[in-house]
Order: structure tokens, then sequence, then C-alpha cells
């Protein structure tokens, strides 16, 4: 198999972070808590995604906010932004699709 390089996993993680990627900022968050130990870094990471719009980012802070990990300013704000990214991201053109993809799931997925 392949050889596990976890330094150059971070780097490339870090990088595409930096770069914007939402997927990137919460696998580092898991990462940190999970690897390291360091929960605020996890944090900050959780607040940029959600801020960007990451719905699952926005669910690990609710969990954070529940154990205690985040005060309430900071979810707070971290809530009315990722609401703010998420209005800015709706468009016609992407309700359009998804109502096709929900018809296109219900009509694959009915019981025949």
């Amino acid at each position: 198999g392949v050889e596990k390089n976890e330094d150059k996993e971070w780097y490339q993680l870090e990088e595409a972070a930096i770069a914007g990627h939402v997927g990137a900022r919460f696998i580092l968050a898991h990462n940190e808590k999970s690897r390291r130990g360091r929960t605020d870094r996890a944090v900050k990471h959780l607040i940029i995604a959600a801020n960007l719009g990451c719905d699952y980012s926005m669910e690990a802070l609710k969990q954070c906010h529940t154990n205690g990990e985040v005060d309430d300013d900071k979810f707070t704000a971290a809530l009315h932004a990722h609401q703010t990214a998420v209005d800015a991201m709706k468009s016609p053109q992407r309700e359009e699709q998804a109502n096709f993809e929900r018809s296109l799931e219900e009509w694959f997925c009915a019981d025949k």
C-alpha cells in the first residue's frame, strides 16, 4: 500500500483551507480536536467554515456550544454569518436544480 505521510496531509489540508475549501476546514477542525486535543483551534476552523456556509461545521459548532467549548457571543455571531452565507448562495437556478434532484430521488426511490 501507500505510506501515509501525516505532515504532508496536514500541509495539504491547511493549503486547501487557506484557499477557501470548507471541507478541509472541517477535517482540520476534527483533526485538531481528536488528534491533537486542541479544541480552541478546532473551534476557530469550525467558525470560519460555518461563516462560509458549511452546514456540517455549523452542526459541529452547535455541539461544541452545548459542550461549553464555544461562548454564546461567538456561537451567535457564527450562526448569523452562516445564515447570511446560506442566503447569499440561494438562486432560482439552485432551487430549480434542488427540485429536480428531489424529483429524481422520489422517482428512483418510489416503492414499486
